[in-house]
């Protein structure tokens, strides 16, 4: 089964549709709305992907079958599930994808957690996520997310602007931590003493995306500290 995504932690991006609105500090590089600019696209308006698009968790969901091993889809690279100014329906459509493909765990990630207090039944293949880019949005999001029954609760401090707070250390399924990246470059500050503390602190399955180092963005877990080092999931 094939790798669609460079994201380290998924196996494929899904995007039911395209477009989206700033609402927090993690919004200020958004690679999505980097990406719309340089393909000629408003990234102001959502469009619906198309029906080839949707019909690839199907593929997905086939080749994880055969193989025995399901495979993660983060669902959003491009737009924001929870996204409140979408049609219900194109949400709702999104959602039912988790039903048709059990061999795929979709990891839904927002920055707008409020819209999941529709008192939806999560699957047991929906993980449910929040970007803290700041000990106030952790607080905010977090707040949220915990008081949803998912089978895994997952926080995503990436870009991590600011120092961690002690709850950081203690979200009980997932924690991914990085800097932020600019193009091919770094973004703003992440110092690896914030880093540094929650790595050595968190018992809980932690996922170190990518760091700064010497001034240069790197993927490579070789380059990185061994503290580090840590690119978990949830069991």
């Amino acid at each position: 089964m094939g790798k669609n995504s460079k994201i380290a932690w998924c196996d494929h991006t899904f995007n039911p549709w395209t477009g989206c609105s700033p609402v927090s500090e993690a919004c200020e590089n958004c690679y999505a709305a980097a990406w719309a600019k340089r393909t000629g696209r408003d990234f102001s308006k959502r469009k619906l992907t198309s029906d080839e698009n949707w019909k690839q968790p199907a593929k997905w969901n086939r080749a994880a079958a055969e193989e025995g091993t399901p495979a993660r889809v983060f669902c959003g690279s491009l737009c924001d599930i929870c996204d409140g100014t979408v049609s219900g329906n194109w949400r709702h459509r999104a959602l039912s994808l988790a039903e048709e493909t059990p061999f795929l765990t979709w990891m839904y990630l927002t920055k707008r957690p409020r819209v999941f207090e529709w008192g939806y039944a999560w699957r047991r293949n929906e993980w449910l996520g929040v970007t803290a880019e700041t000990t106030a949005r952790f607080h905010e999001r977090w707040t949220v997310l915990k008081g949803q029954i998912a089978p895994v609760r997952f926080v995503s401090a990436e870009p991590m602007l600011d120092a961690p707070c002690a709850e950081m250390v203690y979200v009980p399924d997932w924690l991914i931590l990085g800097c932020e990246s600019r193009g091919n470059g770094l973004g703003r500050e992440t110092r690896l003493e914030w880093v540094r503390t929650v790595c050595e602190n968190r018992r809980g399955p932690t996922f170190v995306k990518q760091l700064g180092i010497n001034g240069r963005l790197t993927r490579d877990p070789a380059d990185w500290p061994e503290w580090a080092r840590r690119q978990e999931f949830p069991a």
